[in-house]
């Protein structure tokens, strides 16, 4: 499992860890649960309830980003955006 970040945009205030995600050796792109709006621990249990894995990193849960997308339209637009830089750093390598 690789860690990444997206770079921060000028009038974001979102903090590093916000802006992390992992792609795992299976391709899957983790994202972090806080995306959704709501407590990461209501998130966690959402995700446990469906069988859907998470990644605990620095004190945060990080789970698919296709679920998260999903499960919290809140947080789609920003899986988007983490699913598309996620392709670049795949297609780099």
């Amino acid at each position: 499992m690789e860690w990444f970040y997206l770079e921060k945009q000028e009038n974001s205030k979102l903090p590093e860890w916000k802006r992390s995600f992992a792609i795992n050796d299976d391709g899957v792109v983790l994202v972090p649960g806080a995306l959704a709006g709501i407590p990461e621990n209501e998130v966690y249990l959402c995700s446990h309830f469906d069988a859907t894995p998470s990644v605990e990193n620095k004190n945060h849960r990080y789970f698919p980003s296709k679920w998260m997308a999903k499960e919290f339209p809140k947080s789609s637009q920003l899986c988007v955006l983490i699913e598309q830089e996620a392709e670049r750093i795949s297609e780099k390598s």
